[in-house]
C-alpha cells in the first residue's frame, strides 16, 4: 500500500520484502476513498520452528465502519495470503473485544494474556 501513511507505515516495509512474508489489506470508504480498516498477516520464512505458523498481527476497523463485514473481509484476505504461502496455523493476540469475533470465525482461545500499549 504505497499511500498508507498511518502509524504502521514503518512496520509495513516488511510487506515489500522478498521472499514475501507479510501481507497488508485495507478497506476504504467508497464515498471518499479514506482507509476505513486494515489487516496485516505474516508467515515468516526461514525461521526454525515456525515453518507452519503464521499470524495476524493487526486487524482494525474504524468505529464508524464497524459491523459491516469489513473485519471479516480483512481477516479472510490476510489469512488466505498467509495460508497460500504455507502457513497451516495462525496465531493472534486479541484484545478482549476481539475474543468473540475470532471465536465465531474458528479461532480457538489458548489463554488470556494482556495487551500492553505505550503512548508518547
Amino acid at each position: 500500500m504505497p499511500d498508507y501513511s498511518g502509524p504502521l507505515q514503518q512496520e509495513l516495509r516488511v510487506v515489500r520484502s522478498e521472499p514475501r512474508q507479510a501481507w497488508h489489506a485495507v478497506t476504504r470508504d467508497p464515498a471518499h476513498g479514506n482507509i476505513s480498516g486494515a489487516g496485516y498477516s505474516f508467515h515468516p520464512a526461514g525461521i526454525a520452528g515456525l515453518h507452519r505458523l503464521g499470524g495476524i498481527h493487526h486487524l482494525e476497523v474504524l468505529p464508524a465502519y464497524q459491523r459491516q463485514g469489513l473485519a471479516t473481509a480483512l481477516l479472510s484476505a490476510t489469512a488466505r495470503a498467509a495460508g497460500e504461502a504455507g502457513a497451516e496455523d495462525l496465531a493472534v493476540n486479541a484484545t478482549p473485544q476481539g475474543y468473540a469475533f475470532l471465536s465465531r470465525r474458528g479461532f480457538t482461545l489458548l489463554g488470556r494474556g494482556k495487551t500492553f500499549v505505550l503512548g508518547f
